[in-house]
């Protein structure tokens, strides 16, 4: 092995710990996973859900608690993905899979995002009662949630963002979101020292308002601060309903 190989897995190995990490202290700050969980893993293909599973996968080895992972992939109808390759990640990491078939398009030539991500959670939600499961997992990273409140302020004129921990229906479903200290940077990063299954697919139907948002975020950390983002997600936890109308 030569000195570069050597320095790859070392980054690959310390960024892994760093994911797992913050993992961790998202599910013990929010009381996410509980002894005895059978948790579906939303898994679309990409590198963010890729990564989720996988430092789940690796503090399942070693937590002092026992859950089960079920990932699910929905598949939409307009979505032209071979799926071999992310069905033999799942059978070499001995998973009880599940490939669930969504059709969005229903003979229109557009899809509203906000009805595909409904329809999709509805799925899920299907998906998990069928399995006798109740908690969800969802790959959304710190900069979806950063992103989520900038839309929702701007577009819908509301002070909101994605919970750690959504409940629905009197509890009965739990939607989780693990990754929620982790930056998208950190999961590409991940998946492509791993090698990843990554299914690369550009929604066709992708609005550009969260592309705004994107570009927005980084023209505040190129020239207003560095931590801008952080500083933002930060600001979600510190709110002084004193000052609000």
């Amino acid at each position: 092995m030569n000195t570069k190989d050597i320095q790859v897995r070392k980054r690959a190995v310390k960024i892994k710990r760093l994911i797992s990490q913050k993992v961790g202290k998202a599910i013990v700050d929010y009381n996410m996973i509980e002894d005895g969980d059978r948790i579906v893993v939303a898994v679309s293909g990409g590198k963010d859900s890729l990564t989720l599973i996988e430092i789940l996968r690796d503090r399942q080895r070693y937590a002092p608690i026992k859950f089960e992972l079920l990932p699910v992939h929905i598949k939409l109808d307009f979505q032209n993905l071979n799926l071999d390759i992310l069905e033999r990640y799942f059978k070499e990491n001995g998973y009880d899979y599940y490939i669930e078939p969504l059709n969005i398009l229903g003979g229109n030539d557009k899809v509203e995002c906000f009805y595909c991500a409904w329809s999709r959670k509805k799925a899920l939600f299907e998906i998990t009662d069928r399995l006798g499961a109740k908690k969800i997992a969802i790959a959304h990273n710190k900069d979806d949630i950063i992103e989520t409140f900038f839309l929702n302020l701007i577009f819908h004129a509301e002070i909101s963002a994605l919970k750690p921990v959504g409940k629905f229906f009197d509890d009965k479903f739990w939607i989780i979101r693990p990754l929620m200290y982790v930056e998208k940077k950190e999961t590409m990063e991940l998946a492509d020292l791993y090698n990843l299954p990554v299914l690369n697919f550009d929604c066709p139907y992708q609005g550009s308002k969260r592309r705004v948002i994107k570009e927005l975020l980084e023209i505040l950390e190129d020239k207003c601060d560095k931590h801008a983002k952080t500083n933002i997600f930060n600001a979600l936890k510190r709110v002084k309903k004193d000052y609000l109308l």
